[in-house]
């Protein structure tokens, strides 16, 4: 037979289980908070996009097309002036200066070309390593703009990765943006610097805290069933369902005040419950009459939590 003492303790040790357990709840409710910083930052992601790395890959883009055709208006303009410098060398000075004429970006040679021959060479010369010089430094700047322009896509493909502030790789995110601000420097483009990550709170801090809670879990499911803790017992199954989604601050305090509002109302039915604490009890106070008589209580009443 159970024995009050028996019930008493078990009543006992769910207010310590639901205590412990609410401590660990609000202990992943302000580990959360510490998020609320790096919550805001995500909300605007899409509006970074928009305003720094949508302009920055578009100013890229627009370069690299430049760049390509100056590029093929160089090789053009050295293949004319090779056709120069072949017709001064054969001495076919009237051909070297026709082409010259009909070059419209012409280097400004002002010489007579068959009074000066040799001097008109050598500056036709001079001029084509010029525009060699300055087609292989376009080429090196297109190449770089080319693989910035690669690396801003992949900064924006993480940026999209995510729908939800925990589903953030943090450290994905610092690179992309590091890397975002090295290129907008590197390039000089005119858009806004992104904003480096706010503090977080510790995944692994939480992950602790989410096994402790499991662990305090295991122990009340493990407790003699009572009717009056019935409410409270639920709401464990909530708090397991929020531990397994890793949900946000929001819905931790508000388990929090639900398992203080159903544990202390299953204490309160339970202190007003048995004569063992209220020191009134039903009994028989003579032929076929019954009433509450005082007694002394045999156990204290169970505290709130």
């Amino acid at each position: 037979m159970t024995t009050f003492s028996q019930i008493h303790d078990n009543a006992s040790g769910y207010r310590r289980d639901f205590q412990e357990l609410n401590r660990l709840v609000l202990q992943v409710a302000g580990e959360k908070g510490k998020g609320d910083a790096l919550v805001s930052w995500f909300r605007l992601r899409d509006r970074r996009v928009l305003s720094s790395i949508d302009p920055a890959l578009n100013e890229l883009k627009n370069r690299s097309k430049t760049l390509k055709k100056r590029e093929t208006e160089s090789k053009n303009l050295i293949e004319e002036l090779n056709l120069v410098k072949i017709s001064l060398q054969n001495e076919r000075f009237d051909r070297a200066q026709r082409i010259l004429e009909e070059i419209k970006t012409a280097p400004d040679i002002d010489l007579d070309i068959e009074k000066r021959p040799h001097e008109a060479l050598e500056r036709i010369k001079l001029y084509i390593k010029e525009v060699d010089r300055k087609q292989e430094e376009s080429a090196q700047y297109l190449i770089r703009c080319r693989a910035a322009t690669r690396k801003i896509n992949r900064i924006k493909n993480v940026f999209q990765s995510a729908k939800r502030t925990k589903d953030m790789d943090i450290a994905a995110y610092s690179q992309a943006i590091m890397d975002f601000n090295t290129i907008k420097k590197e390039f000089e483009i005119d858009v806004s610097e992104i904003k480096e990550l706010p503090e977080s709170y510790d995944t692994g801090t939480i992950s602790e805290l989410h096994e402790e809670i499991r662990a305090v879990v295991a122990r009340i499911d493990g407790r003699y069933r009572m009717g009056l803790f019935a409410q409270a017992r639920k709401r464990v199954r909530v708090i397991i369902h929020d531990v397994g989604n890793d949900r946000g601050k929001r819905a931790f305090t508000n388990r929090s005040r639900e398992i203080v509002s159903d544990t202390n109302e299953a204490i309160d039915m339970f202190n007003k419950k048995y004569w063992q604490i209220t020191g009134s009890r039903w009994e028989r106070t003579g032929t076929n009459t019954h009433g509450y008589r005082a007694v002394a209580p045999t156990h204290p009443k169970i505290p709130m939590i």
